[in-house]
């Protein structure tokens, strides 16, 4: 599946077990599994067409405002 993406997004933008203290504004949360950061519109729809397929949970964040993260 990660290759998959990979494909999709390239692989500067998929980052594993990423501390989302890196992404919130709050600085503070846990890890992600993945961390992907699509470059367009095309290419969120395609990584969240993958992620259903593969039952993988996600959830989308915008630019991390006002969000905190379980640690």
């Amino acid at each position: 599946m990660i290759e998959a993406l990979k494909q999709i997004v390239g692989e500067n933008s998929i980052l594993e077990n990423e501390n989302m203290a890196n992404h919130t504004t709050f600085k503070c949360g846990g890890n992600a599994s993945l961390y992907i950061a699509p470059n367009s519109t095309d290419e969120l729809v395609k990584v969240l067409e993958v992620l259903r397929n593969e039952n993988y949970p996600y959830m989308v964040i915008g630019n991390g405002s006002n969000l905190l993260v379980k640690d």
